[in-house]
């Protein structure tokens, strides 16, 4: 009897669950169903194959192309994907909010399009996906506060709604809204080598190089590059946006009024600046040509591989015309592996003061002079602080080949020298010369072809007595001449 009643209350409780979990579900389904029937527009972003925007005096065709967006009408170009992305958003989240006159009111009186201003609507807009296009939707003019705009759809359904009417500003967009500005299109990570051409030829070849990438000028210098310099005006570039399109499709004589009709791009005469790009191991090319200033300060440009002519900013020119020194390696003496280093001299007037080697502990034993130990974190020091020099000026660069007199920056015979040797046997080798008119010190890197200036005070910590970096073996019982590490831990 007991397993009876229990098997019927169980089985009540499955009906009463079931019964509540159907109602739950029906629920939530009619409510889903209600706030569909509130949206505008109901799609998802992946369906839409094309938009037309139809203003008072423009029509505006957007079709998706492959994984992008672009313009068929009234100019062929590109599309800005994020601005037809947002578009799209803005349509698919406008709700209906509330209906003036139904669908039957408006069959019975055709009339009253017009009281709302949809007779002649100031925007249409139409939507296909890829199952077929949606009703075109017209919105009209204002609620007498201001808040709403009348809209309807031209379907089988035209009742006259109302919608917010920022919804509607944010649909009504211009040519120049959506198309794509970008100055020129590339991926920054891609770039391999840039080349700029400048009046008067100051120009500027760079590549990436080695495992690391880093930039190094091949012309007019070879010597390495400021990778976060030249980092900077490839974002600038990537970034940069037309301000303006003066010129759809300009032939010879407006290219040549706005100063971008030079007859190669590698000319080093006229008023054209060129920067070409080289991307990806097809080394493919991105040129962009800036012609001459307009009014109010900004400059003619195009795209080489299409054909309008924009205006750009002259920040993104200053940029492009950064003086070489600019884009150098202002720490030339960098030391890429610190722990690697495994051997240090330094000499001063043409004389060895100290030579030290690290051990497997990582301690510095000093090999000479005899009698004295070394002091390790002073001689770690040596290391830091030479790979922390930044110059303050290129004074000097010469070819590879060429022998300059170095005698008048003191580098002939210079005034100190340290050297600084690798596990590889790759050496560091700074020489110190005499001092500068502004009160600097003349320095250069062996192998490099140049001589920098550099602040005193930058130097004064590679400018070493012996009593700085050792210490005699009789101040310290525990130590040997060969090794060790005293108690000054500065």
């Amino acid at each position: 009897m007991r397993l009876k009643t229990n098997l019927v209350i169980s089985a009540v409780f499955l009906v009463l669950l079931a019964f509540v979990y159907f109602l739950d579900k029906g629920e939530k389904e009619q409510k889903a169903e209600e706030e569909r029937s509130k949206k505008l527009a109901d799609f998802k972003d992946h369906e839409a194959r094309s938009i037309s925007i139809v203003g008072a005096d423009t029509t505006i065709v957007l079709e998706k192309l492959e994984d992008s967006w672009g313009l068929v009408q009234p100019v062929v170009s590109g599309a800005d994907d994020s601005a037809v992305n947002r578009l799209l958003s803005n349509l698919r989240e406008t709700d209906v909010q509330r209906v003036i006159e139904d669908s039957a009111a408006v069959a019975a009186a055709p009339d009253l399009a017009a009281k709302y201003g949809l007779a002649e609507p100031r925007l249409r807009v139409l939507l296909s996906l890829s199952e077929g296009p949606l009703d075109t939707v017209a919105f009209g003019g204002d609620s007498p506060t201001g808040r709403y705009t009348y809209a309807q759809r031209l379907g089988v359904n035209p009742e006259i709604f109302t919608v917010e009417v920022w919804r509607l500003d944010n649909l009504d967009k211009s040519v120049f809204d959506l198309r794509d500005r970008r100055v020129l299109a590339f991926d920054r990570n891609e770039v391999g080598e840039v080349r700029i051409t400048r009046p008067g030829g100051d120009n500027i070849v760079l590549s990436k190089e080695g495992s690391e990438g880093e930039w190094r000028f091949n012309s007019p210098l070879s010597v390495a590059a400021d990778g976060s310099a030249v980092t900077g005006v490839l974002t600038r570039l990537q970034d940069g946006k037309a301000r303006s399109f003066v010129a759809e499709n300009p032939g010879q004589a407006e290219l040549s009024e706005y100063g971008l009709s030079s007859p190669s791009p590698s000319s080093s005469t006229g008023t054209m600046l060129v920067v070409s790009l080289l991307l990806g191991e097809d080394r493919a090319e991105k040129r962009l040509m800036v012609g001459v200033e307009a009014d109010g300060g900004k400059y003619y440009a195009r795209d080489a591989s299409r054909n309008p002519v924009f205006l750009i900013d002259p920040t993104l020119v200053n940029e492009l015309r950064k003086p070489i020194s600019e884009l150098r390696d202002k720490r030339p003496l960098r030391i890429s592996e610190r722990d690697a280093v495994r051997r240090i001299e330094i000499r001063k007037e043409g004389e060895q003061l100290a030579v030290v080697e690290r051990d497997s502990t990582e301690s510095w034993n000093l090999l000479s002079p005899a009698g004295r130990t070394a002091k390790s974190w002073r001689w770690n020091s040596v290391i830091t602080d030479l790979d922390g020099v930044e110059v303050t000026g290129f004074v000097l660069d010469w070819q590879d080949d060429d022998d300059p007199d170095l005698t008048e920056y003191g580098l002939e015979d210079p005034s100190g020298v340290v050297v600084v040797t690798d596990k590889d046997g790759a050496k560091v080798e700074v020489h110190v010369g005499g001092p500068t008119e502004s009160g600097g010190v003349y320095i250069r890197r062996v192998g490099i072809p140049s001589v920098y200036e550099v602040e005193a005070e930058t130097i004064e910590n590679l400018d070493l007595s012996l009593d700085d970096i050792t210490t005699p073996a009789a101040d310290d019982p525990d130590s040997t001449s060969t090794g060790g590490e005293d108690d000054d831990t500065g």
